[in-house]
């Protein structure tokens, strides 16, 4: 497995990975134009490669099987794991033949190395049915807003 910057030439699999963020749960299929109907899911990647976007993608052979990316949200355009303006939210998705063999693990952990060079803390968002839910707890983050099924946590980085 190879973890590598993600580039603005992995924007296509990047919106196949917003995809997943959306049917990790069996019986969902939604398309990338159903997920982009929802104006904060689309905050997700719409203009891609801002200042503070970021991102690894990680490869198993040549070909992607995941991702977990980063970008600053404001309180004018919240995404989901929105908390304050200068604090990133991290997205992260697994191809389904790739989940349960701790890329996922890896992947928070890469983004919390590199978002703590220059960040105290860092959100993200999770259904509360979601299986990915303990796999954040254990890596340190916590609920601090609840909206019925969506969850925002938080994670307080130690490296700066």
């Amino acid at each position: 497995m190879i973890l590598r910057e993600l580039h603005a030439d992995d924007l296509p699999f990047l919106r196949q990975m917003v995809v997943e963020t959306i049917n990790w749960k069996p019986g969902r299929d939604a398309t990338f134009d159903d997920v982009m109907t929802d104006e904060r899911m689309e905050r997700y990647i719409v203009n891609w490669g801002r200042d503070g976007d970021g991102g690894v993608i990680a490869e198993k052979g040549s070909e992607p099987v995941g991702a977990v990316w980063w970008r600053y949200h404001t309180a004018a355009e919240p995404a989901y794991g929105y908390v304050a303006d200068d604090i990133p939210e991290i997205a992260i998705a697994i191809a389904e033949d790739g989940r349960g063999k701790g890329l996922g693990r890896k992947l928070i952990q890469v983004a919390k190395d590199t978002l703590s060079e220059t960040v105290d803390r860092v959100s993200l968002s999770v259904e509360a049915d979601n299986f990915a839910r303990k796999l954040y707890e254990s890596e340190g983050f916590v609920i601090v807003d609840q909206d019925d099924n969506d969850i925002t946590m938080i994670c307080e980085l130690t490296s700066r």
